[in-house]
């Protein structure tokens, strides 16, 4: 289970996601994880993994990513 300082980390960094101009593949295969994380098969480190890969793969700069991570 996630604190809720990293939920809030993660919701900004759906955010962010939700703004790029995403393939169906790539909404799929975040939908699946976001599932997966609801009934407890991944933690919040592998989320927030996953996330930031998608965000890197789309431009979005590290430093960028530190900052929605920060609080």
């Amino acid at each position: 289970m996630a604190t809720k300082k990293q939920e809030n980390q993660m919701n900004k960094l759906w955010e962010k996601i939700k703004s790029l101009d995403l393939s169906q593949d790539e909404i799929d295969y975040l939908n699946m994880r976001g599932f997966l994380y609801s009934v407890g098969r991944l933690n919040v480190l592998q989320c927030v993994a996953f996330m930031t890969d998608t965000l890197l793969k789309h431009g979005v700069t590290r430093d960028e990513i530190v900052e929605m991570l920060a609080d």
